[in-house]
């Protein structure tokens, strides 16, 4: 079930261009007005979730290559995750809690 949903990814952008949280978000299609929770793991983490029926269920790592500041924290690491409804939504959101622990 891990490899069904889970994908790493470098969001990389050019020297000079400032990353912002709603940069991150449009570049990984995540629609903030529509049922979406921010909420930061630790100092150096977000995780955004979201959902609808809309498109299918997924986890994605964003590795940030330049830290950007979310709420005073230095965020470099993302995990965006988006329950689709195609999946028993206990079982996925168990994924989810393993993956935020690993983190711990």
């Amino acid at each position: 079930m891990y490899d069904k949903y889970f994908k790493r990814e470098l969001y990389e952008v050019g020297k000079d261009e400032e990353i912002t949280l709603d940069k991150v978000l449009r570049r990984f299609k995540v629609n903030k007005d529509n049922k979406v929770s921010i909420e930061s793991i630790g100092s150096k983490i977000l995780c955004v979730t979201s959902h609808s029926r809309i498109k299918e269920s997924s986890i994605k790592e964003v590795i940030v290559k330049n830290a950007f500041t979310y709420k005073r924290k230095q965020i470099s690491k993302l995990l965006i995750v988006h329950y689709g409804g195609d999946e028993d939504m206990v079982k996925f959101f168990d994924l989810v809690k393993t993956i935020l622990n690993s983190y711990i």
